[in-house]
């Protein structure tokens, strides 16, 4: 029982007034301040900008396996392109092609592509994935690599010696070292003109014995 106000009669149940505390913060529930919202964003963006920098700097895997399947694809773009050749050659169709020149000059790379999907060689899907090198890294990640092969100029005056297609990362007999994708410097992959191609190291980038010759046109890759 507390002490009656003086115009409450005694047995009246009084109420205590809830006294004002000034350091007292009340924040409703369920909500977030300006301030936890704009650490979270920076929170946020950091771990972002993490997840960035790790993936760049993520090891791919150059291994001979993904090698081997490059080395596949490089002939079956060989067989199609030799086969539009043939054709030209025996029936003219299409007109004066003769590896990836038409009449002794080169083509340009979508000429190249163009052509083989026009003629019914290969279909736009198939040139998509026979031109892509997927690498693999940690955490099942991966990486493919489009018009991941440089494709070289040649006819049919060149021996099948001269190369005709490279993994994007070997840039010339001229250049020492192996750099970028595909495969970055841990190897390369090179098809000839007369059906053979190499897995090679990269000490071996340099030595036209193995990776090829250049033909008339002296490694000229199509624009």
């Amino acid at each position: 029982m507390c002490e009656p106000l003086p115009h409450q009669r005694v047995g009246e149940v009084c109420f205590f007034p809830r006294r004002f505390n000034p350091g007292l913060q009340v924040k409703a529930s369920g909500g977030f301040s300006v301030i936890e919202a704009a650490v979270a964003v920076a929170l946020l963006v950091f771990v972002g900008l993490v997840a960035v920098t790790l993936l760049a700097s993520v090891p791919l895997n150059g291994s001979k396996g993904v090698a081997a399947e490059a080395l596949y694809k490089m002939k079956q773009l060989h067989l199609a392109t030799r086969e539009m050749t043939l054709d030209s050659m025996d029936y003219n169709n299409p007109r004066e092609i003769r590896g990836t020149c038409s009449n002794a000059k080169p083509l340009t790379y979508s000429e190249w592509t163009n052509l083989l999907v026009r003629q019914n060689y290969l279909t736009s899907g198939q040139v998509a994935d026979l031109t892509t090198v997927t690498e693999r890294a940690p955490f099942f990640l991966r990486f493919p690599t489009t018009n991941a092969f440089s494709v070289f100029a040649y006819d049919d005056a060149d021996p099948d010696s001269t190369l005709f297609l490279a993994s994007k990362n070997w840039h010339g007999l001229t250049v020492p070292v192996l750099k970028g994708r595909p495969f970055e410097t841990n190897l390369f992959v090179v098809f000839r003109t007369g059906g053979d191609g190499a897995i090679l190291r990269p000490s071996q980038c340099q030595d036209a014995s193995l990776v090829g010759t250049g033909g008339r046109f002296v490694y000229l890759p199509l624009k």
